[in-house]
């Protein structure tokens, strides 16, 4: 996940920066990367189609404001998602007509943004998401239907081609994955993806593959309420996992 901010005021900017980072965590969608520009004509000197999944954009800026700056974004990019940060909702009509995502008022609280964030629906983005591995390998998420360890390596099981093998420790990967949303530990070594799972049963999730991943008694309660919580939030995002 990148996300930009443009904010003239530098001290809001780093406030949100913050404050966004630590929501998308919250959420499942780790923040890979934040860049932060001064105005609108800073973002768009350095903008291309598919560079960034979110821009905060501030709406009152010196020179080119942030619905302006919106309208040439989505002439470039008509996928990346806009949330609009201002201290008035004079300009909410004008935000409707550049297919902005949400329209945050300053003063903004925790819970505001995160409400903002969910309103985003940020699944598809997930799934087109690289993880890196610490070899260097990189693995789509999307991809990803549970992973497994043994021997000191970590099998990528993906719904296509062949898994992927990484020397690396459980306790390492698990940090590198388990931060994204719908990923969940079933037993020792054993990560499953809820998007690739087609049933659950007493003690395991049956993929869309067939495959079972077993679910350890110890962590059989936190694993099934993860994954119900999974479903009620997809099914609010309209489907998209």
């Amino acid at each position: 996940m990148k996300i930009a901010i443009t904010d003239d005021i530098p001290a809001e900017r780093d406030n949100l920066r913050k404050l966004a980072e630590s929501c998308f965590e919250e959420a499942g969608y780790p923040v890979a990367e934040t860049v932060l520009f001064e105005n609108g004509e800073a973002l768009l000197a350095h903008f291309a189609p598919g560079q960034y999944d979110v821009l905060f954009l501030d709406i009152y800026m010196p020179g080119r404001n942030g619905i302006d700056t919106a309208f040439r974004i989505r002439q470039m990019d008509e996928n990346v998602k806009i949330i609009f940060i201002t201290t008035s909702n004079d300009f909410a009509a004008e935000s409707y007509r550049v297919r902005a995502d949400y329209y945050l008022q300053k003063p903004y609280s925790r819970s505001e943004l995160m409400t903002a964030i969910k309103q985003l629906e940020l699944g598809d983005i997930q799934a087109r998401t690289l993880l890196t591995l610490p070899d260097g390998q990189n693995v789509l998420l999307g991809a990803i239907t549970h992973t497994t360890f043994s021997g000191h390596y970590v099998t990528i099981h993906r719904r296509t081609g062949t898994p992927v093998q990484v020397r690396c420790a459980q306790g390492k990967f698990e940090k590198l994955l388990l931060p994204y949303r719908g990923f969940a530990l079933c037993t020792k070594g054993v990560i499953v993806n809820f998007a690739a799972v087609a049933r659950l049963e007493s003690d395991c999730f049956y993929l869309w593959d067939g495959t079972a991943v077993p679910i350890s008694r110890r962590r059989s309660g936190e694993v099934r309420q993860a994954y119900n919580d999974y479903l009620i939030q997809t099914m609010r995002g309209g489907g998209k996992a």
